[in-house]
């Protein structure tokens, strides 16, 4: 488990999208808890679920997406839920992605913070989290998927230092889908 003080959380961003934030979201987060969470849990499906409401909204209602704890129910799972005041304000996930990749290589997933708690050091801090825990499961890489109508992800991911690559699997031939890639290790 991560406790993480929103001040500690350093990092570059556009600075009218921070204006934006902090006006639509005032800054009361003091801390931030990330720690390991059971996808199966009522907290991690209201999170999901919240997630997909807002995918549909951005991408329009695709239920043969839909997640379930089951399809990243696999060995090697990280499921995370991050907590400000005592209150589950996001998730995130990381899955070992071996299939014609190599040992040592994880992928992010169902990344999300609740739009009161945005702007203000939530997703810095799962990223972090989940990060933190690759590296001590002996991940060398993390890679993760997100979508074009997703800015805001796309520029949190590029400030943490994940770079754009060609998409994989499932991904190779969704022209909405953009893919990067961190090296924690060489």
């Amino acid at each position: 488990m991560f406790s993480i003080n929103s001040e500690d959380m350093k990092y570059h961003s556009d600075p009218t999208h921070l204006e934006q934030a902090a006006a639509a979201n005032p800054p009361t987060i003091v801390s931030v808890t990330v720690g390991t969470a059971n996808p199966y849990s009522p907290a991690a499906r209201l999170l999901v679920d919240h997630l997909w409401e807002e995918l549909d909204r951005r991408y329009g209602p695709n239920p043969d997406s839909r997640f379930t704890p089951e399809q990243i129910d696999v060995p090697g799972l990280l499921f995370v839920i991050a907590k400000a005041d005592g209150r589950p304000v996001g998730c995130g996930a990381l899955l070992p992605l071996a299939e014609g990749v190599g040992e040592g290589v994880g992928e992010i997933k169902r990344m999300w913070v609740e739009p009161d708690a945005r702007g203000q050091g939530v997703a810095q801090a799962i990223l972090y989290g989940l990060e933190s825990m690759a590296a001590e499961k002996g991940y060398h890489t993390l890679r993760l998927e997100t979508g074009i109508r997703q800015p805001e992800a796309i520029a949190l991911y590029t400030r943490w230092g994940y770079a754009p690559i060609d998409c994989w699997g499932v991904y190779a031939d969704d022209p909405i889908s953009r893919c990067f890639e961190k090296k924690l290790r060489e």
